[in-house]
């Protein structure tokens, strides 16, 4: 079978993560006296966020599970962010086939494009790539680890300088023997 070859999501959120943390403490480190504090690779913004995900797993899956999800934010200026995101099962589905789905895990990393539409609220879209863990248990069952693209759109609105809500939903495109799957995630927000 014929596979697009991309670089894990684990890979890619290690080297986002060490990227974000150490390339602003060495340039500060070896910037020259007169350069100015801030530069174009420091986040201007950074969230947090903690929420339930919805996920309904499709192509003759027809799985609807639950996830609590963290994320990580890093945004740029106005208009372009980067997002990690990890995700844990707790809310399971019995299917009419006998096996009971739940999620194991998922992480994903996303670029996020944002519109702010007033001073405390955005409209965003985010394109990414995941992997995800599924279990179905039962007789003869077995566990579906998934790597998907994914892509989808939301909004976030603080109702104080640091704390908000955000609400989205994503579309994720399986890339192999997996099911597509649709999530709708519910979080508040915590800005730094």
């Amino acid at each position: 079978m014929n596979r697009l070859i991309l670089p894990s999501v684990a890979s890619l959120a290690a080297g986002a993560a060490l990227f974000v943390a150490a390339v602003p403490a060495f340039a500060q480190d070896n910037a020259p006296t007169h350069a100015p504090t801030a530069a174009w690779w420091q986040p201007t913004d950074v969230y947090t966020s903690l929420g339930y995900t919805g996920i309904n797993q499709g192509s003759g899956y027809d799985d609807h599970i639950g996830a609590v999800t963290g994320r990580v934010d890093a945004r740029y200026g106005k208009y372009f962010g980067l997002e990690g995101e990890l995700s844990g099962g707790v809310v399971g589905d019995h299917a009419s086939s006998g096996l009971n789905t739940r999620l194991d895990h998922q992480y994903a990393a996303y670029a996020v494009g944002y519109l702010p539409v007033m001073r405390n609220a955005d409209l965003f879209v985010r394109v990414g790539y995941g992997d995800s863990k599924v279990r179905y248990q039962g007789t003869g069952g077995y566990s579906l680890n998934t790597e998907s693209f994914n892509y989808g759109a939301g909004g976030q609105y603080f109702f104080t300088a640091h704390d908000g809500i955000r609400a989205e939903y994503t579309r994720q495109e399986s890339n192999d023997i997996g099911p597509n799957a649709d999530t709708m995630s519910v979080s508040w927000v915590h800005k730094f």
